[in-house]
């Protein structure tokens, strides 16, 4: 849903702003991580100057995702990325599964 809102606080603190209000209404079936990799790729080629994919990256903290959004990359190209370093954690993880 359009929102218009003003920050109280960080870099647009006092000015209106206007976004978007995601309402979730059935998280166990929303790629989320897929959504949210989405808006940044479109933010990114939207408004290359004003969204910092640097700064992206400290919240994702994976510079090999940002350099994917960064040249285009489809989310299938982002996922196979992601495939090694998501097997080897399965991996690590099956040890400690009780179940």
């Amino acid at each position: 849903m359009p929102i218009r809102f003003t920050p109280t606080a960080s870099v647009f603190k006092d000015r209106i702003c206007n976004g978007v209000n995601i309402i979730l209404t059935d998280r166990d079936h929303c790629p989320v991580v897929d959504i949210g990799m989405a808006i940044a790729g479109l933010l990114h080629r939207w408004y290359p100057q004003d969204f910092n994919l640097d700064k992206f990256n400290v919240l994702l903290g994976h510079p090999a995702t940002v350099d994917a959004i960064r040249a285009g990359k489809s989310l299938a190209d982002i996922h196979l990325i992601w495939k090694a370093d998501r097997d080897q954690f399965q991996q690590r993880r099956a040890r400690y599964l009780l179940y």
